[in-house]
């Protein structure tokens, strides 16, 4: 067992030749570390503060503090721009490729494609009219744009606005878990192994004191505040399950290297910052 090992106590040694067998115990001196019981006086009349924002400081020096929305143009609502909101099930009605050419009135819709049900038994059966059960395609609407647009622009805008709207809470969290990213990936290697710990210590603890620790924590811990309350205050709000998931996000970034963790901080920077400049332009943020 290697020397410094703060899980042991007793060093043995054996020592062993081909005449005499002999085994050595030595037990060598011990310091058992005790949890420091720390009150933390809370002054009720502090005023609600908010752990993240878009402005968040990144500390690593070789990555450029957080992005700001100065640094950034408006956003315009071009195909590229709405293209961002895409997965393989999800499409634009008509295409964005032929919005410019569309003639107006313009009414764009996004939709869900849905899986389609696969067939039952009783759709084989040699009684049942011919189609039944036939697989087919379904799509859902998510979001639209105004009625009657006339330019293909005013159809993108109102197509964001009413997507913004319908799910504004969802994008502020998407919001502050991108702003918590980049700024953990702008961390050194010896910092995102601390916070592992400390996550790893949140997890053992009992779920009233979980409740208490963050009652004395919420709206008195701003982006001003040292880089472990504002990790502990966050994962106090998204609970216990997340931050099971945080701590595997946290060994990944400690896992790469400075330049390619600095690169990953810049772009969940980014996605932040479009994210807050989104909600801002719509009037949800």
């Amino acid at each position: 067992m290697p020397p410094g090992d703060p899980f042991s106590d007793a060093y043995v040694i054996e020592l062993e030749d081909e005449y005499s067998p002999i085994t050595e115990e030595q037990v060598l001196e011990t310091t058992i570390f005790q949890k420091a019981l720390i009150t933390v006086p809370i002054l009720d009349t502090l005023p609600r503060l908010e752990p993240w924002s878009p402005h968040s400081p990144i500390s690593l020096s070789s990555v450029s503090t957080s992005p700001t929305q100065s640094s950034f143009s408006p956003i315009h609502w071009t195909n590229e721009d709405l293209n961002l909101a895409l997965t393989s099930s999800l499409n634009f009605s008509p295409p964005l490729e032929s919005l410019d050419s569309h003639s107006s009135p313009i009414h764009l819709g996004l939709y869900h494609k849905v899986p389609p049900t696969p067939p039952t038994p009783a759709s084989f059966s040699k009684h049942a009219p011919i189609g039944t059960g036939r697989p087919t395609t379904r799509s859902v609407c998510i979001a639209q744009s105004a009625k009657s647009c006339s330019t293909a622009h005013l159809a993108r805008k109102t197509l964001a606005r009413n997507l913004l709207e319908s799910a504004a809470a969802h994008v502020l969290r998407m919001r502050q878990r991108y702003n918590v990213l980049a700024t953990l990936y702008a961390q050194s290697t010896a910092t995102l192994l601390a916070l592992q710990r400390g996550m790893v210590e949140m997890l053992g603890v009992e779920d009233g004191e979980w409740e208490h620790r963050y009652g004395q924590l919420v709206g008195r811990v701003d982006e001003a505040c040292v880089l472990g309350a504002r990790i502990e205050v966050f994962l106090l709000g998204v609970g216990r399950r997340e931050t099971e998931e945080w701590v595997g996000v946290v060994a990944g970034a400690g896992g790469m290297e400075g330049v390619e963790r600095g690169e990953w901080a810049r772009v969940w920077g980014e996605v932040g910052v479009f994210l807050g400049q989104c909600l801002g332009e719509m009037g949800a943020g």
